[in-house]
């Protein structure tokens, strides 16, 4: 009996110090945040009123490959308007030199598409396990003091971390990826 209630003390305690390092992983995390997005509003002549961590989840492999096929398929449809664009563009072409400066923008789109084409399928042909990858994805709510508007503006801001409270874009988080689940 006395061991059990040992034990549970014990794991009580344990399960006690895990909260608070979450705790205050997450008010760093937010004070880090709060640093750099006030040094970024001073540029503009804007500060910052408030800053809220609205959400903050542990992605796991398969919801990073999931981020990674969405980014790329986005991208795909973007490009693939630049193409039909320039096809249509060619339908105008009065010069050699317009021709081969389409010619010129068509090739590099068009290696775009291969490029997005190939991290699609490294990603799509993969079996992702569902472990913690140690990323997390943030969300918070900023309100912002516009001076040059003079109003207070609401704004949500998402946000990629990892374990060693490194914040990340999410074009830089997606380039993460890239390199992560390349072949």
């Amino acid at each position: 009996m006395k061991a059990k209630i040992i034990c549970i003390v014990i794991l009580f305690i344990i399960f006690s110090c895990k909260k608070d390092e979450t705790k205050s992983f997450k008010e760093e995390l937010t004070q880090s945040l709060q640093k750099k997005i006030t040094q970024e509003l001073r540029q503009d002549g804007s500060s910052l009123e408030s800053i809220q961590l609205i959400k903050y989840d542990t992605l796991m492999e398969w919801q990073e490959a999931d981020l990674l096929l969405q980014y790329s398929n986005q991208k795909l449809i973007r490009l693939n308007k630049q193409q039909q664009q320039l096809t249509k563009e060619l339908e105008n072409v009065k010069t050699i030199k317009d021709f081969e400066s389409n010619e010129l923008k068509y090739k590099k789109v068009e290696d775009s598409i291969k490029h997005e084409i190939r991290i699609g399928e490294s990603v799509r042909y993969l079996e992702p396990k569902k472990d913690r990858t140690g990323n997390y994805q943030a969300i918070f709510l900023l309100k912002v003091h516009d001076k040059k508007l003079n109003a207070v503006k609401n704004d949500s801001l998402f946000m990629y971390v990892n374990d060693k409270k490194v914040i990340f874009t999410q074009p830089q988080f997606i380039e993460q990826c890239i390199k992560k689940f390349k072949k």
